[in-house]
């Protein structure tokens, strides 16, 4: 069964887990920081500059080529059951996974780990401090 949110709502989460923050100045104007404290330029009121996950295979295989053997283990075996729900199914639909399906899986091995980063990740993907973003 597909994930019901929306693509807005696994990319930001996702982003978010990877050290993304959003900031909001006096005046209103949201933008995102990277884990690198790399920003954009301000356009309008609104920016949307953290990685299109559920569109994009590179951004998602951006965040799985950080997990180490268990860690990618898991990842794969969730995808193979957001892919097929018959475990019986071949391997080819994990291969031709789509990106949302890959940005599905990956939002449910980071709920997996809520409170727990991976050990593993590069100090840019993990939030500040080392915590989740959303504990920042």
């Amino acid at each position: 069964m597909s994930d019901p949110r929306t693509d807005d709502d696994l990319n930001r989460i996702i982003a978010e887990w990877c050290g993304w923050v959003r900031v909001m100045k006096s005046d209103g104007t949201i933008y995102w920081l990277s884990p690198t404290d790399y920003y954009h330029e301000i356009v309008g009121k609104v920016i949307k500059v953290y990685p299109n996950y559920c569109r994009d295979l590179n951004a998602v295989q951006g965040v799985v080529s950080t997990f180490k053997d268990g860690d990618l283990i898991r990842y794969v075996n969730v995808l193979w059951g957001v892919c097929t729900p018959n475990p019986s199914v071949s391997l080819i639909h994990v291969i031709e996974a789509k990106a949302r399906q890959r940005a599905e899986a990956l939002l449910k091995v980071i709920e997996e780990w809520k409170n727990k980063p991976p050990h593993h990740l590069e100090p840019e993907l993990i939030g500040r401090n080392g915590n989740p973003p959303g504990d920042i």
